[in-house]
């Protein structure tokens, strides 16, 4: 994500209707369905935005409101990638006629440079809320509260959009080794299950996700270790057992590493919560 300072020029909530004809904003727009629903055009598509979905539209896109459901509740954000423009008032759209493209607020970057749909982002309007809480308050730092808030969404839309072009086989294999992690798992056996040979499958993992499948797999051993010690009753040795680790010794080291505390740390902090 390479906005490191998001800048929120306006945010509100409220009932939206139809618009006639089409317009173009001149910074980012984000419209969040809290109920109802609505239906958007652009010169290209048309997006029909359900309950608790969300659009994303850049500068300068030619867009309508197409229909909308009786009621339509949404969240509007106007907002930049980042502050280099913030002595700029909030800005309505204009109709395409008027529209003073030299105005336009087009990032540098190459991100969120085409309309971005968001179905099911629910986990959004925790942050919305934050943002107009900040927003209506006189808080000290509040603008950097808004503009961190701002970050964590936009990376959260950045990581779903990163998803859809996932590999099918990157997203089986990381489905594999979640529901048998506790299972004696190499990389050729892994390989072997989808009949790819392990050093191919493993350098195609680690393009995709960032870490081999060999990290991967212990970092799920280790978080249902974590389950464990949180949930159970079951002692060190048992666990370390359980999930695959040759000794309680070993797993311990290799815990703490991960998790910057002791196993008996983790579940002393977690008897006392």
């Amino acid at each position: 994500m390479n906005c490191s300072n998001p800048y929120l020029r306006y945010i509100n909530k409220r009932y939206i209707s139809e618009y006639a004809d089409y317009v173009m904003a001149y910074d980012f727009r984000i419209f969040y369905v809290k109920d109802g629903e609505m239906q958007i055009e652009t010169e290209n598509n048309e997006y029909i935005i359900s309950k608790k979905s969300l659009i994303l539209i850049p500068p300068a896109t030619a867009y309508r409101i197409k229909a909308c459901k009786k009621d339509t509740y949404i969240y509007i954000l106007n907002f930049d990638l980042d502050s280099s423009h913030s002595e700029l008032p909030p800005m309505p759209p204009n109709l395409i006629k008027s529209f003073d493209y030299k105005k336009a607020i087009i990032p540098k970057s190459d991100e969120f440079q085409s309309v971005h749909t968001e179905a099911d982002s629910f986990w959004a309007e925790e942050y919305l809320k934050l943002i107009i809480e900040e927003s209506l308050s006189e808080n000290i730092y509040c603008d950097e509260m808004k503009s961190a808030y701002m970050k964590i969404l936009l990376i959260n839309l950045k990581r779903e959009k990163i998803k859809e072009y996932l590999p099918k086989i990157i997203i089986e294999t990381k489905k594999y080794i979640e529901e048998n992690c506790l299972k004696n798992l190499t990389n050729k056996n892994i390989a072997e299950h989808f009949g790819y040979h392990p050093l191919y499958l493993n350098r195609i993992f680690n393009k995709h996700t960032g870490k081999t499948i060999h990290i991967y797999a212990l970092e799920c051993k280790l978080k249902e270790a974590d389950r464990m010690l949180a949930s159970t009753e079951k002692s060190i040795y048992e666990i370390a057992e359980l999930t695959g680790f040759d000794t309680s010794e070993y797993f311990s080291k290799v815990y703490k590493k991960y998790y910057n505390q002791s196993p008996s740390q983790a579940r002393k902090k977690y008897k006392m919560m």
